[in-house]
């Protein structure tokens, strides 16, 4: 069992020598810090959403994204709407946001081809995502948009936020307050800007240390030989030869 978010707010408060004065705060930090987490970097967890229905409404270039999108896997356009001498589905192109807007005729009419999307944030951790689609759709169509999904982090306190390392998150979380000037003068100079990197790096380590690693060691005879009791840990030298 890992912490829940009032436990992880509670535990950051106290690092500082601070109390509930720091709950909104902190709430917000923490929100900001799961956000970061999220989008920064990809995880197995999160990719677990079956792919969403969206409508691509004739003569509108832009389409509703799902509320919890986080990053674009693919998208199909479901073809079984038109004759029956077109594919069932059709891939669409992801294009940068960027690129779309440097299409020479974007109210172009025709069946979908590509898609974009463009991120804006209204507030902290609170990104909004607005999808496009080119041709303009010359009719209503059906598409399939499979994505990495983001979890809810504005979750009650009461629950245990979407990430297998909560006790990491109180080390993060208590770093940004310092970094905010929560702290005696010394925390505050310990403060480190590069400690989201720091733990995220480590967690990728241990996930391999638990998969790949250990596999390709077993392998290899100039770490692991058998043993009377299996596969043992050479105690000597590596064979360098």
């Amino acid at each position: 069992m890992g912490l829940s978010k009032n436990n992880i707010i509670l535990a950051a408060q106290q690092n500082v020598s601070r109390g509930t004065e720091l709950d909104t705060i902190a709430g917000n930090r923490l929100d900001f810090v799961l956000d970061q987490i999220y989008e920064n970097y990809t995880w197995e967890f999160l990719s677990k959403q079956p792919p969403a229905t969206v409508t691509l409404t004739a003569a509108s270039q832009t389409w509703t994204v799902p509320s919890d999108y986080l990053k674009f896997l693919n998208m199909m356009l479901v073809r079984s709407d038109l004759n029956a001498s077109n594919p069932q589905n059709t891939p669409l192109e992801k294009y940068s946001f960027v690129d779309y807007q440097r299409l020479s005729n974007p109210l172009q009419t025709g069946t979908p081809q590509l898609v974009a999307l463009n991120k804006t944030y209204t507030d902290v951790g609170g990104p909004g995502v607005t999808g496009y689609v080119w041709p303009v759709p010359d009719i209503t169509y059906t598409a399939r948009l499979a994505y990495y999904y983001k979890p809810d982090y504005s979750i009650t306190g009461t629950l245990e936020p979407t990430f297998p390392h909560t006790g990491d998150l109180v080390a993060l979380l208590t770093n940004e307050l310092i970094g905010m000037g929560y702290g005696s003068m010394e925390m505050r100079r310990a403060y480190d800007p590069d400690l989201m990197e720091k733990i995220m790096r480590k967690t990728r380590l241990n996930e391999t240390d638990n998969g790949m690693v250990p596999l390709i060691a077993r392998k290899d005879t100039r770490i692991f030989r058998s043993g009377r009791y299996g596969r043992t840990s050479r105690t000597s030298t590596w064979d360098r030869s």
